[in-house]
């Protein structure tokens, strides 16, 4: 079975405010071996504690409400 490759290229201009584009795909075999990703570990654990409010504002003590901390929401009662 043959292996392929895959690009995708685009252009992308503005007229009167709207987005226009087009898009190409290249598809070529490929002749080489292949390698791949075996595993990915992530290295660097990024937590906070800064919570911030559904408007986006720091929130330095919170009480009661939703709140967004490390990327998640959380309910305080």
């Amino acid at each position: 079975m043959a292996t392929f490759k895959a690009f995708l290229t685009s252009r992308i201009e503005k007229k009167d405010d709207i987005l226009l584009g087009e898009f190409d795909v290249i598809v070529s075999e490929i002749q080489e071996d292949i390698t791949g990703i075996n595993s990915i570990t992530n290295q660097k654990k990024t937590t906070t504690d800064k919570y911030y409010n559904l408007n986006g504002q720091q929130v330095m003590h919170p009480e009661k409400g939703v709140f967004i901390t490390n990327g998640r929401k959380i309910v305080k009662k």
